[in-house]
């Protein structure tokens, strides 16, 4: 798990577990709802290569919308997938990718705080 500047607590996950889920879900970014210790929260998904780093093969993260006290680095986190954002795309700079970070975090807090109640 990571912290980063977004204000929003990250956590890569392993795609060696999820290829299943990889070869239904295309890259982009997606929301729905993060489950981490019985407790659900928003969450963003990034799924794909990564463009703006080049990554050779395709990975997680989820960027679960919430302020967490401690990280959660070896937790067992559940999502699911209900909503896709839009299309994954590479930037001409770290500033351009943390804007869209930030857009698609707003645009997933939007999405669970409609969709909260059916939880």
């Amino acid at each position: 798990m990571v912290v980063n500047h977004l204000l929003s607590f990250s956590a890569n996950m392993d795609p060696a577990k999820l290829q299943a889920q990889l070869e239904i879900l295309k890259p982009g970014i997606y929301c729905g709802r993060a489950i981490l210790h019985g407790v659900t929260y928003g969450m963003s998904l990034s799924v794909g290569w990564s463009p703006f780093y080049n990554n050779p093969e395709k990975t997680v993260e989820a960027h679960l919308l919430h302020s967490f006290e401690e990280d959660f680095y070896g937790a067992t986190l559940q999502v699911v997938v209900e909503g896709f954002i839009r299309e994954e795309s590479s930037f001409n700079s770290l500033d351009e990718l943390i804007a869209a970070i930030e857009a698609d975090n707003t645009a997933s807090r939007q999405w669970f705080s409609a969709h909260q109640s059916e939880v």
